[in-house]
């Protein structure tokens, strides 16, 4: 395979890098996308701990599911708070976030569609001491 001189002008080197680029490995959006991709709600299966589960309590449980959007910031509970729901995330990324006396927070987790939120309801709790934002807008199930 040919090397591109970084020394060509623009025009020479973007040539040479698109000769070594097979046809099939360039790349081609899918037909029927737009620029601005339409959002698809992901099932819950895309959930890794929802996918995990086995069919007898996974029969129980789906009727159970809300889909529901997270937008990029949105809080989904605060430091001491009641937390109503467990979220399961399919392609949102949520932080949490320990709060300090002073107002300051930590980074304490990230969870994606490998986990979920609020583990404290199923540990006998109804608050925690850190705060969920939503750091990548995507989808859950609750």
């Amino acid at each position: 395979m040919e090397l591109c001189s970084l020394s060509s002008t623009q025009t020479t080197f973007n040539t040479c890098v698109r000769q070594q680029i097979r046809p099939a490995q360039r790349f081609r959006p899918q037909s029927g996308l737009t620029r601005h991709m339409k959002s698809k709600l992901p099932g819950s299966r895309d959930n890794h701990l929802l996918d995990a589960m086995p069919a007898i309590e996974w029969a129980r449980f789906a009727p159970h599911l809300t889909p529901v959007s997270l937008g990029l910031g949105d809080v989904i509970y605060e430091s001491g708070k009641e937390q109503p729901w467990v979220y399961f995330p399919t392609d949102s990324i949520v932080s949490l976030l320990y709060v300090l006396e002073d107002g300051s927070s930590a980074e304490i987790a990230i969870v994606g569609n490998e986990g979920l939120i609020g583990i404290s309801l199923f540990m006998g709790g109804g608050t925690t001491p850190s705060r969920a934002v939503v750091q990548s807008a995507g989808h859950a199930y609750r």
